[in-house]
């Protein structure tokens, strides 16, 4: 987790404040206590124990990041109501998640819990829209991986993206196979960043000269976005 957030900014962030004033949410289990909200800051405070313990921090004593103040949840919460209150704090509250991790919890939420998509949206005071876009591309975004193997957070935006675009919801209504074609395009490193889902979806747009379409949806098959996009800007009539 320390390497794959942002670990290592918190940590200077903790140094220079000379301790963690934000306390991390635990519940109790057993003799320990649980990281339920918290989790970077607290990786944060075991790299720094770390370094101390090794000599590879001076100037700063062992004592003062020895222990953390927490503020402990009730034992008996259950997994839903924790996750209905990191909703709250880290989607509609100040501490803004990255759309990835909103995805994840919303998905959990409808999936474990038995939220709906009006209820999420009346809980974290925003449009039902919104969340199941968010459902949807994380949705699509664990069938990318089961698909292809690997690591796949990555690749939320790309499907973030993807359920944004009007023109390319109603392409995949019209054809069941566009998804797939899709899912293709960024394995294969056709489309190679999230806002090339912007540029595909104009090749999709029926205002659009069909024959120009085609030819852009030709040359992305062969070679990627960056070259089917100046084919699609270059035989339009701008591009003339």
């Amino acid at each position: 987790l320390f390497d794959q957030e942002d670990g290592r900014t918190l940590k200077k962030q903790i140094l220079v404040d000379g301790q963690q004033y934000e306390e991390p949410y635990v519940i109790k289990s057993g003799d320990k206590f649980i990281v339920q909200e918290g989790s970077r800051r607290t990786s944060a405070m075991k790299s720094i124990l770390e370094d101390i313990r090794a000599g590879r921090l001076t100037g700063v004593l062992e004592r003062d990041f020895a222990k953390m103040r927490c503020k402990i949840l009730k034992s008996s919460s259950t997994e839903a109501e924790i996750r209905k209150f990191l909703a709250s704090i880290h989607i509609s509250g100040k501490k803004d998640w990255p759309a990835a991790n909103k995805g994840e919890v919303i998905f959990l939420m409808i999936i474990k819990d038995g939220e709906t998509y009006q209820s999420v949206a009346d809980h974290l005071g925003t449009q039902k829209g919104t969340i199941e876009k968010l459902f949807k591309a994380y949705q699509m975004t664990m069938e990318f991986c089961q698909r292809y193997g690997g690591q796949y957070m990555h690749s939320f935006s790309y499907w973030d993206e993807y359920f944004k675009k009007k023109l390319l919801q109603d392409e995949a209504q019209n054809d069941p196979n566009f998804k797939d074609f899709v899912m293709d395009l960024v394995h294969n490193d056709k489309i190679t960043e999230h806002k090339q889902m912007r540029k595909l979806a104009e090749f999709y747009d029926p205002t659009k000269r069909k024959d120009l379409r085609d030819k852009a949806i030709k040359e992305l098959k062969k070679n990627g976005m960056q070259s089917a996009y100046e084919v699609f800007v270059n035989y339009s009539d701008k591009g003339s």
